[in-house]
């Protein structure tokens, strides 16, 4: 199961599951959203070209599904990305996310779940 094909099954399964739900799992089961509530409406959105309400499900809904395809194919590419520079991207977005997250907390503007 450590394929790049066996994560992109469970990436997939996951994926349809949030897609046929449609709801933030971490809200449904503890009831508040988390940092990346939204993020799956906005892409619904994004595929019908209405790129204002993706925006306003989530801001970063754009970075989700290149970074999870990279993670999950790395070790397939000829060229990686260096440690350093997989590491100063994560903190960039969690630190971008947590800005985000702060931001709708404050302000009460998430977006309906």
């Amino acid at each position: 199961m450590k394929t790049g094909f066996g994560y992109a099954g469970i990436f997939v399964a996951a994926a349809l599951f949030l897609l046929f739900v449609y709801r933030c799992p971490v809200y449904m089961i503890l009831g508040f959203q988390c940092p990346g509530c939204g993020i799956t409406r906005a892409y619904m959105a994004a595929m019908q070209f209405d790129f204002s309400s993706a925006f306003a499900y989530h801001p970063l809904f754009f970075v989700a599904a290149p970074l999870t395809v990279y993670i999950v194919f790395r070790n397939k590419l000829k060229k990686p990305l260096s440690s350093n520079a997989e590491t100063v991207i994560l903190i960039t977005l969690a630190v971008l996310f947590a800005a985000v997250y702060i931001y709708r907390i404050s302000t009460g503007s998430f977006a309906t779940v």
